[in-house]
């Protein structure tokens, strides 16, 4: 400054007291900045420091946080690794349940906590909780946000119960309850009161705890489940009364149950680990037998059931029903043989005494029904000749009227004992399930008229009136007349049987239902109690009247007829209003269309008239006489023989047109007959013989024979067989 006031007074810019008041003004400027300068440094001094007492300050709180955060992870892993070591170490789910709700009291400090598990129907049930009345437990029960076959559940938070989305009811009951946030963990649902937000560590140490806790609870429920299974299964096998064991590859017994040892008297101790061959040395087959169903099973990896035939060390013998099955490891690989055995010896002695029993039976049947075609042919025989007799004398206008009403009563009778040997064979029929039905085309009101006439003698002798109302439109069904006529005259005979003298009978058909017909046979007589109604149809059945033998039958006549409907696929009932008050029998059966007409087919076969050679072989000589004569009366020339010898040198002598044989002959059969004379001459033949079950039927077609007539027969019914059988030939 000095150096420049010199200057300036030498330049002559300025005078002494103006250049000092100028160096006074810039010696406070100096001053001035100089002032400032310190003033600066010191505040950025201070300001250095101030931030490094904050940066400092964070460091220490920073540490201070972690050092709590490690205290608190070492808390929690130790309350984890307590909580694992107690799972370990658990009796009881009881206690699994415990040791949770104490590690997470004891590591989230909270105040309460739950664990709940879904039961067998899926509904969230507490099993274990802290701090929560039986009100919330009670509302909140089966309340769960996730569902519980949900593969992916996770926890869920609930920061403010005052806003979250809670159902109306169960709401209130949480607030009700102090509780203000909420955590839902997968398998825990716990509840606390520590602020507004749920920390994620907190979170995460809560599912490690629900990790562990369905570990534990799902590694103790099968334990549970595993003894469970174990001591069912040494109850069965203990208590079973089969014999169950287990071998391995090679046959060795592994196990047996105490059955088993008992079946074979047995010592436990020695049988395990030794194969049959060891187990039965004096039995080396059986025991080969044994080991070689084991060796099937495990190659074909299939079960196997046999019968065994076993003997015991000691020699008792029983009867096994073994079912060996294949045993496999967890990778599938065969590593044995499962099998149980059942002592079915009593059973199979029982099934062989019911054999026995059934054959015994069968063979009694056959010998019943041999002894009925048997007597049904010695009784057919006989009458043959005098229904040929009575018919054909009947029939004579020669003679007196008085003679020809006692032939037709003698016919009659002829016929009645005719048809009680034809019900008992048809009994032995519907017994059997052979009753043979050959269905046509048939009107129902046809029938009904013939079942009329070959009652009209007995009804006009007892003077009871009959009435036909057939006033069904539809009256034509699919059936066996011959079967279907036989019910009509069964029913028309009972109806008029126990109808009493100057009573009345009413036959009325209808249709109730499209496709339907009715035959309704109503009479007033004795009528049916209501307790008999139920058995009426049952077979040698009379009522409460049939050890009083006052209206003679055997009693089969609606039992066969009911049969025979039933064939057909119809009804058959029965109803009456009481004793004295009449009887109503309705037959109801399906109609069919009725047969459009076509007119009959012109041959030229031979009329009744045009006399025939026919051979008889007949071995009963009443009938082969009576035949004879009423045949050659009507023209035919008939050659007769008595056994197959004669007939065969009669056929060799003499052409015939129609062979007509018994079936039984002395000195062979009808069969072996027809069978001979088909060869060599080709004549048609007719079977006449008194047996006349199915299986002789088809033996005579079989045979050769164009028809089977039953003896008695009838000699209009002979003629027309005949006639039948030369219209067949021609043709």
């Amino acid at each position: 400054l000095g150096w420049l006031r010199l200057r300036g007074q030498r330049a002559g810019w300025f005078d002494l007291s103006m250049g000092t008041a100028l160096l006074v003004i810039a010696l406070i400027a100096l001053l001035c900045a100089l002032l400032w300068w310190c003033m600066t440094i010191v505040a950025d001094r201070e300001k250095t420091l101030r931030l490094r007492e904050n940066s400092l300050m964070r460091e220490i709180a920073e540490h201070n946080r972690t050092e709590q955060t490690l205290a608190r992870r070492v808390q929690e892993q130790t309350a984890l690794y307590q909580f694992t070591d107690r799972l370990h170490h658990a009796a009881s789910l009881t206690e699994i349940y415990q040791a949770a709700l104490e590690c997470i009291f004891t590591a989230l400090h909270c105040q309460r906590a739950a664990v709940l598990l879904a039961d067998e129907t899926g509904r969230m049930r507490f099993v274990s909780w802290r701090g929560l009345s039986e009100t919330y437990r009670h509302a909140v029960e089966g309340h769960s946000p996730w569902s519980p076959n949900d593969p992916d559940a996770q926890p869920i938070c609930i920061e403010h119960i005052a806003t979250a989305d809670l159902p109306d009811a169960l709401k209130p009951v949480v607030q009700a309850e102090g509780i203000r946030s909420l955590s839902f963990i997968p398998l825990c649902a716990g509840g606390r009161l520590i602020g507004n937000v749920f920390a994620p560590e907190e979170v995460a140490f809560a599912m490690a705890i629900a990790r562990q806790l369905a570990s534990g609870v799902e590694q103790k429920q099968a334990e549970d489940a595993l003894r469970s299974n174990e001591s069912m299964l040494r109850s069965i096998t203990d208590h079973s009364a089969d014999l169950i064991f287990i071998k391995d590859c090679d046959s060795r017994l592994l196990f047996i149950n105490p059955t088993g040892v008992r079946m074979g008297n047995l010592d436990h101790e020695q049988v395990i680990g030794r194969t049959d061959l060891e187990i039965f040395p004096d039995d080396p087959e059986q025991a080969a037998a044994f080991m070689a169903a084991d060796q099937r099973v495990m190659t074909s990896l299939l079960p196997e059931t046999i019968e065994e035939e076993v003997r015991s060390p000691e020699g008792k013998s029983f009867v096994l029903l073994t079912t060996k099955t294949p045993r496999l490891d967890a990778e599938g690989k065969v590593i044995g043989v499962v099998g149980i055995s059942r002592d079915i010896t009593e059973r199979k002695r029982a099934e062989g005494e019911l054999r026995l029993a059934a054959q015994r039976a069968e063979e009694a049947s056959r010998a019943k029904d041999d002894f009925l075609a048997a007597l049904s042919h010695e009784l057919r025989t006989p009458l043959t000749p005098a229904l040929m007799t009575a018919a054909a004398l009947e029939s004579d206008p020669a003679l007196p009227e008085e003679l020809r009403e006692q032939l037709a009563m003698i016919r009659r009778n002829i016929q009645l004992e005719a048809r009680l040997i034809d019900d008992l064979l048809d009994l032995t029929r519907v017994s059997h399930g052979k009753l043979l039905i050959h269905p046509v085309v048939t009107h129902v009101h046809e029938l009904i008229k013939h079942a009329q006439e070959t009652i009209s003698q007995e009804v006009r002798d007892k003077r009871i009136t009959i009435c036909l109302e057939l006033d069904a439109p539809e009256a034509h069904v699919h059936a066996d007349p011959a079967r279907l006529q036989q019910v009509l005259w069964n029913l028309l005979k009972n109806a008029v049987k126990f109808t009493p003298a100057g009573g009345s009978i009413t036959v009325s058909t209808s249709n109730p239902v499209p496709g339907q017909v009715a035959v309704r046979v109503e009479d007033t007589g004795i009528g049916i109690a209501a307790a008999e109604l139920e058995s009426i149809f049952l077979a040698f059945n009379q009522g409460d009247l049939a050890g009083r033998h006052q209206f003679g039958g055997l009693g089969l006549g609606l039992s066969i007829s009911k049969a025979i409907i039933d064939a057909h696929g119809g009804e058959l009932l029965a109803q009456s209003a009481g004793r004295g008050k009449g009887a109503v029998f309705t037959m109801a059966l399906n109609t069919t269309p009725a047969p459009a007409l076509v007119p009959g087919r012109q041959h030229g076969a031979p009329s009744q008239s045009v006399p025939l050679r026919l051979l008889i072989v007949e071995d009963h000589l009443a009938t082969l006489g009576a035949m004879s004569r009423l045949l050659e009366r009507d023209g035919h020339r008939v050659f007769r023989a008595s056994n197959v010898e004669e007939a065969l040198t009669q056929a060799a002598a003499n052409a015939c047109d129609v062979l007509i044989s018994d079936i039984g002959l002395p000195d062979g059969d009808g069969y072996s007959l027809m069978s001979q004379i088909r060869h060599r001459y080709g004549w048609p033949g007719v079977a006449l013989s008194g047996y006349g079950m199915e299986a002789d039927v088809r033996k005579s077609t079989a045979a050769g024979f164009a028809a089977h007539l039953i003896k008695p027969v009838e000699i209009t019914q002979l003629r027309e067989v005949i006639m039948s059988v030369m219209t067949k030939v021609s043709v």
